[in-house]
């Protein structure tokens, strides 16, 4: 059960048609319908029932549409008090580092924090086993962590959801299917809510806002990595290394070319992120040439 199924229940309850309540949200009604389906299936009780052409909330969908508002007053409050901790700069931040970085990146750090007034550093030297590190983000602002390129990698979660978000593609790859119907599969095998919903978030046409940074990254980056891709694909080595910021935005004005690549959601992903369009595009480029073997795009280079 989430805010947006709640909103989505309470849309209809007063406009009293899917259709209605899709033409207020800017979503397709089949976006709607999943997202009703969802909801009915977390709740042991019918939420609606058919009334001649209209489509009507039962008391139990009526009272649970009454605690949108309130669930919606509570989220505001919550996301003032987080803003207000954020911007108040007061606050203490937590700061743990493996031994070598605690070396490298203290004695700097104190040095231009080290005075007195915020914001006020609480550092730690915390050397311990790679798979310990993720426990330590429940203590801590921020961790610097490490890990050996033979180690095991680091724990599921966000690593896994740009492997999992296009799954369904070959199944269903018409909008408004994609990733929509997917859901169903991703709950039958027990993948966390998280995940679920930052790629049902990466389809916009889904009535799932994105909120954490990890579904704004994982939107930021989906059209972004298959365009740079295809640029590389069309360079003379075939080769990412052949693909800087310039070419990106050359191509990204031409039309026909990737035709399929929505240029607009790379823009608005960017803008999501918060940080300009000829960063991100410089920052997805060099990840994808650190991983260019993998990728299947380093080429004769």
């Amino acid at each position: 059960m989430e805010i947006r199924q709640l909103q989505i229940l309470r849309e209809l309850g007063e406009r009293g048609s899917v259709t209605a309540v899709a033409e207020a949200l800017y979503v397709t009604p089949s976006a709607i319908s999943q997202q009703l389906r969802l909801l009915q299936r977390s709740v042991a009780v019918p939420l609606t029932e058919r009334q001649g052409r209209r489509l009507a909330l039962t008391d139990a969908g009526r009272a649970l549409a009454a605690s949108a508002g309130e669930v919606e007053t509570a989220l505001a409050k919550a996301r003032d008090a987080v803003d207000a901790f954020i911007n108040e700069p007061g606050g203490p931040v937590h700061l743990a580092a493996f031994h070598s970085a605690a070396e490298a990146f203290f004695p700097p750090l104190v040095r231009a924090f080290g005075k007195p007034g915020p914001p006020r550093l609480c550092l730690a030297d915390e050397d311990v086993a790679q798979t310990e590190f993720a426990t330590l983000t429940g203590d801590y602002d921020i961790v610097l962590a490490h890990r050996l390129d033979h180690t095991p990698p680091w724990p599921p979660g966000v690593s896994v959801t740009a492997l999992l978000h296009d799954f369904d593609y070959e199944i269903y790859p018409e909008i408004p299917d994609h990733a929509v119907k997917g859901e169903a599969i991703l709950i039958e095998k027990g993948v966390e809510a998280q995940i679920r919903r930052a790629i049902l978030s990466h389809a916009s046409y889904s009535g799932v806002m994105r909120e954490s940074p990890l579904e704004k990254t994982l939107f930021a980056c989906d059209e972004l990595a298959g365009f740079i891709t295809a640029i590389s694909y069309v360079k003379p080595h075939r080769s990412v290394f052949e693909v800087d910021v310039a070419s990106v935005k050359k191509k990204m004005k031409d039309k026909a070319f990737a035709r399929s690549v929505n240029r607009q959601e790379i823009v608005d992903g960017a803008q999501e992120l918060g940080v300009p369009l000829e960063e991100h595009i410089d920052f997805c480029v060099r990840a994808m040439q650190a991983n260019a073997e993998a990728l299947g795009i380093k080429g004769g280079v």
